[in-house]
């Protein structure tokens, strides 16, 4: 049957067909329609008479016409279902990666901030060491806790580079090292009596790296 073929069966009894709602009728008329997938046939909309009314669908263009008519809404029924169900599903895909892209900013921005706490650590702990040497080198165990703190940080700024890299991978570009320099450097609070002074950056070629 092709989709939109209307098939008129005049006479049928319980037991004649393996369709669903034939038990009981006296005749039917089926519309198959395709909903506009690849797997081709969509389904079929039928009609039944009640039993003892055996009258001849394929005599009556108006039967048939209303017959396809609802068939036709019956495809566009489904059709429109399983566009909805596309687009809610796409709708949730949608969000779903917003969320993670909105978690993954919020977690770079702490590992950023973390990693700038942590780094202070070590320059700490060299001047703890330039300053009171002779303290240290009399005191073994102010001596070693001192080495360990400058070891567990160097550590702990390991661990969130790595996490860095996985939550904001590299995206090779051709990139201005000046550009770069300027913009690291307009960002950073300086202290009080620093000056950073940058020379001959401008003629220096672009190179394929991550911002």
């Amino acid at each position: 049957m092709q989709s939109g073929q209307l098939v008129s069966l005049p006479e049928l009894h319980p037991g004649d067909a393996e369709l669903p709602g034939l038990d009981g009728a006296g005749a039917a008329l089926f519309v198959p329609f395709s909903t506009g997938s690849d797997s081709g046939l969509g389904g079929i909309f039928s009609v039944y008479t009640a039993r003892g009314d055996l009258r001849d669908f394929g005599q009556s263009d108006w039967d048939k016409r209303v017959v396809s008519i609802l068939g036709h809404y019956a495809a566009l029924a489904v059709q429109n279902t399983a566009h909805l169900e596309a687009l809610r599903l796409a709708e949730d895909q949608r969000a779903t990666t917003e969320t993670f892209a909105a978690i993954g900013d919020i977690a770079a921005n702490l590992l950023h901030r973390l990693n700038n706490k942590v780094g202070t650590i070590p320059v700490r702990v060299e001047g703890i060491q330039d300053k009171c040497e002779a303290l240290i080198q009399a005191d073994p165990y102010l001596a070693t806790n001192l080495a360990e703190i400058q070891r567990s940080a160097a550590e702990a700024m390991q661990v969130v580079r790595e996490s860095l890299d996985h939550l904001r991978p590299i995206q090779l570009a051709p990139v201005s090292v000046a550009a770069c320099v300027q913009n690291a450097i307009a960002t950073t609070r300086l202290p009080d009596g620093v000056r950073v002074e940058t020379q001959g950056l401008e003629a220096l070629p672009t190179v394929q790296g991550g911002r």
